[in-house]
């Protein structure tokens, strides 16, 4: 998804200027404010649209989400912010996942890397599409504490262990990458924008 860019339209400058004529200082901060305060609540509402539309807990969102702000900044006569999304493929397993219970046998997964549960597993990532069976998947716990969705690829590693593969999902960039999602960020931002403009002039204005 391109990031989300987020700015003051001409007339929110003008009437602000207009108010804070003789504190151009002043309206500077207003408009930088009130960005910075709007690209906050679009990262908010960017994880809100994801969570509606994908199957995937708060915690393990959070820890994968690369949201990042860009606070405002002047470009010529134009003060913008930006939200970038960042970060790559989430694996599979930190999604909706059966089965969820820890139904390890004593067989290893590869070499001594970690145990295996043995039977079938399913996977959700978009909601939508529901629950979808993985025929030649396992979920496997390693050394590391790393614990995926893998399938065999056929090959085998340098040390003659078998190759895995491991499953993933989406990136936030591809999860927040549809237009509804895109339009509901950008319409929250305006908003925000445009309430946090208020304050700012009254907390102006009024010496604080």
């Amino acid at each position: 998804m391109p990031d989300i860019r987020v700015e003051i339209d001409q007339a929110q400058v003008e009437h602000v200027n207009k108010i804070l004529y003789t504190m151009p200082e002043k309206s500077r901060a207003v408009f930088r404010n009130s960005i910075n305060r709007a690209l906050v609540s679009a990262r908010t509402q960017a994880k809100k649209e994801i969570k509606e539309r994908y199957a995937i807990s708060s915690s393990n969102l959070n820890s994968y989400e690369r949201i990042q702000l860009r606070g405002a900044e002047y470009t010529g006569s134009d003060i913008v912010g930006e939200l970038h999304f960042a970060g790559g493929k989430i694996p599979l397993y930190k999604y909706k996942v059966r089965p969820s219970g820890r139904r390890y046998t004593n067989r290893y997964v590869n070499g001594r890397c970690g145990w295996r549960i043995t039977t079938r597993v399913s996977a959700e990532d978009l909601k939508e599409t529901g629950m979808v069976r993985r025929e030649t998947a396992f979920i496997a716990t390693f050394k590391s504490g790393h614990t995926g969705i893998f399938k065999r690829t056929g090959g085998t590693t340098s040390t003659g262990k078998t190759k895995l593969r491991e499953f993933y999902g989406f990136s936030v960039a591809d999860m927040l990458d549809y237009k509804e999602a895109r339009e509901n960020v950008l319409d929250e931002a305006a908003e925000t924008v445009s309430k946090r403009l208020d304050q700012e002039l009254y907390r102006v204005l009024n010496g604080f």
